[in-house]
């Protein structure tokens, strides 16, 4: 299993790059435009869903900002190291909570998109937590994700993508003594933008599995 920590240096970034995304891996998901990692204190919002906060942090190194790779909620059993190809449907579970990423039909508390929670109880939850990752560019002729790949995440649920910027931002005014000030809003819009783009940035990758499995 190839571990990478949340330093990022040239050779940190060469290996991450080089590694294929896989089921079963733990990652850390970086929003391109702002090269926030995406993360969940285990907070709940105060209004809304009142379900687990979700947000773009800065520090790379954070283990809250990591993601178990899995299968969709009616999918077939995703096997570790299987590649994760464009196209692919996936969860997300945030690995210090066991909510998986969520979406659905309430308001954001600042920019007022689609809000983005932490949902389920042990890794289990309902179909709101699907996503499809759909590439920005296709790097292999065979699809496979890889580090250097660049995608959208698309909720399955709402056919909106995930996103950040950089003006929803928790500060003393929005959020005032609350733990997550500095860091982003994390919602989702109707169609691909800038502002949509995300890429690996560390973790922990199992290796991709090569071998046919026996009938």
């Amino acid at each position: 299993m190839l571990s990478v920590s949340g330093r990022e240096t040239a050779e940190v970034r060469r290996e991450v790059d080089a590694a294929p995304l896989t089921c079963s891996s733990a990652v850390r998901l970086k929003h391109v435009r702002t090269g926030r990692m995406l993360s969940s204190k285990g907070m709940q919002y105060g209004g809304g869903s009142q379900q687990q906060i979700v947000t773009a942090c800065q520090d790379v190194s954070d283990y809250a900002a990591i993601w178990h790779i899995k299968e969709a909620t009616k999918g077939a059993p995703c096997l570790s190291g299987e590649p994760i190809k464009c196209g692919d449907t996936i969860r997300l579970e945030h690995m210090n909570t066991e909510k998986n990423l969520h979406s659905h039909l309430f308001d954001s508390p600042l920019s007022q998109r689609q809000e983005v929670s932490g949902f389920g109880d042990g890794g289990y939850g309902d179909e709101g937590d699907d996503w499809v990752i759909e590439c920005e560019m296709r790097m292999r002729s065979d699809n496979v994700i890889m580090g250097d790949t660049t995608f959208y995440l698309k909720h399955v649920a709402t056919s909106k993508y995930l996103m950040t910027d950089r003006e929803s931002q928790f500060n003393e005014r929005n959020c005032r003594r609350c733990p997550i000030i500095g860091e982003n809003e994390v919602s989702c819009a109707i169609g691909k933008s800038k502002q949509a783009v995300w890429q690996v940035h560390s973790g922990f990758f199992v290796p991709e599995r090569t071998e046919e499995l026996p009938n």
